[in-house]
């Protein structure tokens, strides 16, 4: 998978010089509100490799059961120093960033195939239909169902 522009900007202003703040979309792991970007040479910071290698990670193991420990050994670090850089970095946890990740996955997929919530879920690494149905729900403010579903099930019950 490739990394959003607004990730690929962040990587490359980390790697290459210091940049005042980042500018990304509102769907990226990093937005402008999340303050000020920091020399990659800075104590606490992820560096430019490390930084793409994580993203990637999670990326290409969506589907899958994804740890801080395992995206933590993916670049060589410690679990504990991980987290911490990581948020120094991107402004949010990796669990946070999992998830946004796995809800952008789950809105493509509805959008864009006729899969079922449940074939979502599954697909999209969620532990089951009703977790899957909870986060979008709270982030979405509808659930799945209804999003995939809408049109044809008021049509078919009129």
């Amino acid at each position: 998978m490739t990394l959003a522009p607004a990730a690929e900007r962040l990587i490359s202003d980390i790697f290459m010089e210091d940049t005042p703040f980042i500018e990304a979309t509102s769907s990226s792991a990093v937005s402008e509100t999340r303050g000020p970007l920091r020399s990659a040479l800075a104590p606490g910071m992820l560096s430019g490799w490390r930084a793409r290698g994580a993203l990637d990670y999670v990326d290409d193991n969506i589907a899958a059961r994804i740890t801080v420990a395992g995206v933590a050994r993916h670049v060589s670090l410690t679990k504990a120093n991980f987290g911490r850089v990581f948020k120094n970095t991107f402004g949010i946890t990796v669990h946070a960033d999992v998830l946004s990740r796995r809800m952008e996955a789950t809105k493509r997929m509805i959008a864009n195939t006729s899969a079922t919530p449940s074939d979502v879920a599954c697909r999209c690494g969620w532990s089951d239909q009703s977790h899957l149905t909870r986060c979008f729900r709270r982030t979405m403010g509808m659930t799945p169902a209804s999003r995939c579903f809408g049109d044809q099930r008021s049509r078919e019950h009129s």
